[in-house]
């Protein structure tokens, strides 16, 4: 209850700053409308040799990347209560390290579904222009994919919130987020580029992605190892921000 309770001051606040989250839902819909047109404007053989910018490939793998600003915005927030002691007042009450999670990964957990929403339905629109539909049946499958993913982000926003300064933080997060998109094959095809590739095999980007885009096409062979990195680090995440948050309130308690 006092976790939903701090949820709703989280949605307040963020409500105050409406361009940030909308920031966050315009900028996957921009850079996947970039890449349709790029994608449209290519000879039929250099279009062959780019799968990924293909519509079933391209609105999962933008979707993922667009949750790395979930974590961005859950760095701020985190970081900017630290920032202002509201945290440390709050810290004297019976609110235990689960209620702060809970109240803070809520509303931005409630984004990033908007977020998969809004970027999916415009990647339905761009895949039937393009004559390349998505199945809505596919992009459900997709949500329920990327769900591991979203709780990873919001987890290491929590705890660079938790570790950074309100300077810092962003910078620390801006360089995550372009290595989610460089190193999960977001706009790149990985398995034509060899050693690089088995780099990115080891981080949960890489399988983030498969993941999504293997959910959405609905065919073959599911992708359980994909599945159980996702969760490995997931759950790593989910820990490490624990840890993180609750080592902030002993340090500030004192």
């Amino acid at each position: 209850m006092r976790g939903m309770v701090f949820a709703r001051r989280v949605s307040r606040e963020l409500m105050r700053d409406p361009l940030s989250y909308l920031f966050c839902l315009a900028m996957p819909v921009a850079m996947m409308a970039l890449f349709f047109l790029v994608y449209q404007s290519m000879p039929a053989e250099a279009q062959a040799n780019m799968e990924v910018f293909r519509m079933e490939s391209m609105a999962p793998g933008v979707t993922y990347f667009g949750f790395s600003f979930v974590m961005l915005f859950a760095t701020l927030t985190v970081s900017r209560d630290r920032a202002g002691a509201f945290l440390s007042r709050l810290f004297a009450t019976p609110m235990r390290t689960a209620d702060f999670l809970v109240g803070y990964a809520l509303p931005l957990f409630l984004i990033g579904i908007g977020q998969w929403a809004v970027t999916m339905g415009v990647g339905a629109l761009f895949g039937v222009i393009g004559d390349m539909p998505l199945s809505f049946v596919g992009c459900l499958r997709s949500l329920a994919a990327l769900l591991p993913s979203l709780l990873m982000f919001l987890a290491l926003g929590v705890m660079f919130g938790s570790l950074l300064s309100e300077v810092s933080a962003p910078g620390v997060t801006s360089l995550l987020i372009t290595l989610s998109g460089v190193l999960g094959g977001v706009w790149m095809p990985l398995s034509q580029m060899g050693n690089f590739e088995k780099v990115c095999r080891v981080l949960p980007f890489y399988h983030g992605v498969r993941l999504a885009r293997a959910a959405l096409a609905g065919t073959g062979e599911f992708q359980w190892v994909s599945l159980a990195v996702c969760f490995a680090y997931t759950a790593g995440a989910v820990v490490c921000a624990l840890v993180a948050f609750r080592r902030m309130m002993t340090r500030d308690d004192r």
